[in-house]
């Protein structure tokens, strides 16, 4: 697993440099280059998520937490993930209205994520009141 840390990082490292160089003659190709890596350093990392996430059920089996808590929040980590990954393509495109708005639905996407939890926890308080 390490050494796919190293690769991935390698490869970010060459392409930061290749795209630094490449902007100077053309902008868009450079762009383009950035956002290819990092569609390649995402899809390299879908088995660290598919195994993180199988942990993650082992780990609600075992302890026997409601899978109505777990769920929101796994939900809302994959979708602050892809945000960030968007917000960040949209600033080094220069477009930081767009990368703003991305943040912004983010947040509102998690706080609606959040409702159910907020709902158990109202739920429960008023079985114990």
């Amino acid at each position: 697993m390490s050494s796919a840390a190293f690769i991935t990082a390698a490869l970010a490292v060459v392409a930061s440099v290749a795209a630094v160089l490449l902007k100077q003659s053309s902008p868009h190709m450079a762009l383009l280059l950035a956002v290819s890596v990092c569609a390649v350093v995402l899809y390299r990392l879908l088995g660290s998520f598919e195994t993180a996430l199988d942990y993650m059920k082992v780990l609600v089996s075992v302890s026997g937490i409601s899978q109505k808590v777990i769920e929101p929040v796994i939900k809302s980590a994959a979708v602050v993930l892809v945000g960030s990954f968007c917000s960040s393509v949209c600033r080094d495109a220069g477009q930081s209205a767009i990368a703003s708005m991305v943040d912004l639905s983010v947040n509102i996407s998690c706080a609606c994520l959040a409702l159910p939890l907020v709902k158990l926890t109202v739920d429960t308080v008023g079985e114990l009141l």
